[in-house]
């Protein structure tokens, strides 16, 4: 790393630390902007003759009006940083609530607040400042809580130092978002990336369900999510479904059924994942291993983890005991992953089609200058010996080789329909 670079990372460093663990910040008494304090003191650091001037400088600039407070504990309320850090305070990127429908309680989830633009917030025109404070803030962010981080190859210094010319270089903010996505592919956390402002955004590209044609010609009880197949076995789509009462009507429709088939591609509209074990497991069930980064002080070796891990118990409603095969391939990512995990630890499907993403965990945000965000993995997510799910994925047990495009056609339904069929035992006509 050349002497210019040092000192860029020296600024990072300290305005970083300052900006995730000083108390006074956190609760914003610093009656300063924290943004525009690093832009000002940037050119004067990159000017410096040498290190020592540079770390006068930054004292100069990012230290010294500070109050000389020690640093609080993570679990302080004056304290920026929680367990699993968002920006914005809050004790997790999302914020849970308790709803009581129908007897039954579920977790709703929502985001917590729009971001909030760090320096000039005219995404029209970033300054050079901005964009390397944007990469900056990224780079520190991901230095205490990307949980990953730890586990790969990738040195954050080398990182700095390879993507700060980049940014830089950047002829606008579209370009700099691209950088920024680029750079976040490096990272290989497929929830790694960057949601720019509405205008710089496009449409994502989501997965879809089957043409009707391929599943019959009705959707039972006029619900956009289940479908009747041959043999008296039905087709679900859970993640189209609008919250956990949803799932428990479904269920009771299909109760004289002979099989199910789960289509558990693509993500889920709202988070069930305990009422879904409850209508298909007899037996308590284990969940997934969460741990969540807890850091209260600039020192990344004093990290620790908060392990999350419960029983999901029997209600004593009726239970679906049929046969259940479940669609899986690379679109089930993060939420849905997790959903596969609570049915792979009950054995209670059969997986059909090609392994998950490998990338599950709560996304987190830094929010960037501009007003848009970078995303990685917040959280360690193991099965409940502590085996990795990372970059494994579920391992389906019928593998669909197959990713071609065929028009009217589903390889992977096709293949769960036949492994349906199969596990199905079907009581002989009398005559």
């Amino acid at each position: 790393m050349n002497d210019r670079l040092q000192r860029i990372q020296a600024l990072a460093d300290s305005w970083g630390s300052l900006y995730l663990f000083h108390p006074a910040i956190g609760r914003d008494l610093s009656q300063r902007d924290w943004g525009q304090t690093f832009i000002t003191a940037l050119p004067q650091v990159e000017q410096a003759t040498d290190l020592a001037t540079a770390l006068d400088i930054i004292k100069t600039h990012v230290v010294d009006h500070l109050p000389s407070v020690q640093t609080v504990c993570m679990d302080s309320p004056d304290s920026r940083v929680h367990a699993g850090w968002n920006e914005d305070g809050y004790p997790y990127v999302y914020g849970q609530k308790q709803v009581q429908d129908a007897g039954q309680s579920s977790l709703l989830f929502r985001l917590e607040q729009q971001p909030r633009a760090l320096g000039q917030s005219e995404t029209k025109g970033l300054s050079r400042a901005e964009r390397m404070l944007g990469l900056c803030k990224v780079w520190i962010v991901l230095r205490y809580f990307a949980p990953q981080i730890a586990r790969s190859k990738l040195d954050l210094n080398t990182l700095l130092s390879n993507w700060l010319p980049r940014v830089e270089a950047a002829a606008g903010v579209e370009e700099y978002y691209h950088v920024l996505a680029a750079l976040a592919v490096q990272l290989a956390d497929r929830h790694a990336g960057v949601i720019a402002p509405p205008e710089w955004s496009s449409n994502a590209i989501e997965y879809r369900p089957l043409k009707q044609t391929l599943l019959g010609s009705t959707w039972l009880g006029k619900k956009q999510y289940l479908r009747a197949l041959t043999d008296n076995l039905v087709y679900m789509w859970p993640f189209a479904m609008p919250a956990a009462p949803s799932l428990r009507e479904t269920f009771t429709l299909i109760q004289n059924t002979h099989g199910l088939m789960l289509d558990l591609r693509g993500y889920p509209q709202t988070h069930f994942q305990h009422e879904l074990v409850r209508c298909l497991c007899e037996l308590p069930v284990s969940s997934p291993r969460y741990e969540i980064p807890v850091v209260g002080e600039p020192d990344v070796r004093k990290r620790s983890w908060k392990v999350i891990q419960y029983i999901i118990q029997p209600d004593g409603r009726a239970v679906y005991t049929q046969p259940v095969v479940a669609l899986i391939d690379e679109t089930t990512q993060s939420s849905a992953e997790d959903f596969c995990m609570y049915l792979k630890i009950a054995e209670r499907v059969t997986f059909v089609g090609r392994c998950t993403a490998g990338c599950v965990g709560n996304a987190t945000y830094v929010n960037l200058p501009g007003g848009g965000r970078f995303t990685f993995t917040g959280m360690r997510v193991t099965w409940p010996d502590g085996s990795p799910v990372w970059g494994i994925g579920i391992v389906p047990d019928v593998i669909v080789e197959s990713k071609r495009v065929i028009p009217d056609r589903d390889e992977t339904l096709e293949k769960g329909l036949e492994t349906l069929r199969a596990l199905c035992v079907y009581e002989p006509v009398s005559h």
